[in-house]
């Protein structure tokens, strides 16, 4: 598995790491959903530094941003997206323009950019654990 999903009161941190593949990204967008207290989340940040890799087509980020569409009829959550490799932030720039419509998606180089946008637009503070960011 080529993430880890670490659980928040309000919203999750997902790390990936190693290659990853469209259908890691989708099962990792599923748990989400499907997680009990989804309706009551503020946030997603999903972490790209320690990734070697991605397969991810220009399909796969319609069918990610269809499900993102319908989940925000649930709870629209707000995604901070941290990556540097600039494939990764062309397409993930492609996400955003399909989910525009929806809770914001914003990319930033760091997962601390990525925590004080959350804060500035939540309230929340959000800290992950330095194993964490780690894993």
């Amino acid at each position: 598995m080529a993430y880890k999903i670490h659980r928040q009161a309000k919203g999750i941190y997902k790390k990936f790491s190693g290659f990853l593949t469209a259908e890691e990204f989708r099962e990792s967008m599923m748990r989400f959903y499907a997680d009990p207290d989804f309706e009551n989340f503020l946030f997603s940040i999903n972490d790209f530094t320690a990734l070697t890799g991605f397969d991810i087509s220009d399909k796969d980020i319609r069918t990610f941003a269809a499900h993102r569409l319908g989940a925000a009829f649930t709870a629209p959550v707000l995604v901070a997206v941290v990556a540097t490799d600039p494939e990764l932030i062309a397409t993930i720039s492609g996400y955003q323009k399909l989910t525009v419509s929806t809770a914001p998606t914003e990319i930033f180089p760091t997962l601390d950019e990525a925590l004080a946008w959350l804060k500035e637009k939540t309230g929340l503070t959000i800290t992950v654990p330095e194993d964490q960011r780690r894993s």
